[in-house]
């Protein structure tokens, strides 16, 4: 990554331009860290006790296309 650094008239940092590809994995980077985010705080929110194993899940989506639900 190699940003270039904008500057004003007094020579103060105002700003920084990337290349589309570096914008991009950048802005992938922070939506991975938003859905960690999440995924932590649900974890930490939720009662174990209703968690349904994501194996549980699939096991019953598969067996309600087959019978049409």
């Amino acid at each position: 990554m190699s940003p270039l650094l904008v500057k004003d008239k007094k020579g103060n940092q105002t700003g920084v331009l990337l290349s589309l590809k570096d914008y991009n994995k950048l802005k992938e980077m922070a939506e991975d860290l938003a859905d960690i985010k999440a995924y932590d705080k649900a974890k930490k929110s939720a009662d174990n006790s209703k968690l349904t194993p994501l194996r549980e899940v699939i096991k019953q989506r598969k067996q309600n296309l087959r019978s049409g639900k």
